[in-house]
């Protein structure tokens, strides 16, 4: 485990090896249990935002698929420091795929001193409510957190529409449904935060990932389209935690997380 804070934010991260764990699902446990204690009693103690990255995401059938396992682990972490917590609440996340078959499970995370408010997306159903065909144990996070009334951190979001993935296999209209995705919820998030309308603009950071190197081209006009030349923007290769899905984004926007300390 490895971080770095400033009074206010720590940002960490944390590296296993599921072989020493004895598979995924008890690596998951162990790295979520390892960042939940640690800020257990600390003055940043509330965790606002994850990103996890494994090997070969989608492999396995049914609830034996290594996403739905690593969900598995994350969600007993939870559970078992639900106690813990300030407010009982799950981060904004996202969890890809790293494309590589080595065995290394890595967190990074980012905590602040003051609460977020998770946020839902009205277009979608709430991670952790899922049906149980998407799991033992649905995704433990928020579609987007808010601190205060000056930052908006956008979980990964792809074409998923209630909890039913769209456009099977086609990136380009994928690409519209996600977009339409992050729409709806910074308008909930104008709404809910009271401020003036969230919008992604030069100080926002955009980062898309796609699951075919080849389309990193198309995805990455398409956004320059979208958001004009001059928003900062990174596009990586990386498998999407549903087979079908070939496009994920996160966002973080707009204004500095040091408005937000107080």
């Amino acid at each position: 485990m490895r971080y770095a804070e400033d009074g206010a934010w720590l940002a960490g991260v944390i590296e296993l090896d599921e072989d020493e764990y004895g598979g995924l699902p008890a690596a998951a446990e162990a790295a979520y249990q390892q960042i939940l204690e640690f800020h257990v009693g600390a003055e940043i103690c509330h965790l606002l935002r994850t990103w996890t990255f494994l090997s070969r995401i989608n492999e396995g059938s049914g609830d034996k698929e290594r996403y739905k396992q690593f969900c598995v682990g994350r969600a007993k972490a939870f559970a078992d420091h639900e106690q813990n917590l300030a407010a009982p609440q799950f981060p904004a996340a996202t969890a890809v795929g790293r494309q590589d078959s080595t065995p290394k499970l890595q967190v990074c995370w980012l905590a602040g001193r003051a609460p977020g408010r998770p946020l839902e997306n009205p277009r979608q159903v709430s991670a952790y409510r899922y049906p149980r065909q998407y799991g033992p144990s649905s995704p433990s996070f928020s579609r987007a957190m808010l601190l205060g009334q000056q930052t908006l951190l956008l979980s990964g979001t792809a074409s998923i529409v209630g909890h039913v993935s769209r456009h099977p296999g086609d990136v380009e209209t994928q690409f519209d449904e996600t977009l339409a995705n992050i729409g709806a919820l910074l308008t909930h998030a104008s709404a809910a935060s009271g401020a003036e309308r969230f919008s992604i603009d030069t100080g926002s950071l955009i980062k898309a990932y796609v699951r075919d190197p080849e389309v990193a081209g198309v995805v990455e006009t398409r956004l320059r389209n979208e958001l004009g030349p001059d928003v900062p923007l990174l596009v990586l290769a990386a498998d999407i935690c549903r087979e079908e899905l070939g496009l994920e984004i996160e966002a973080v926007l707009p204004g500095p997380l040091g408005h937000t300390a107080s």
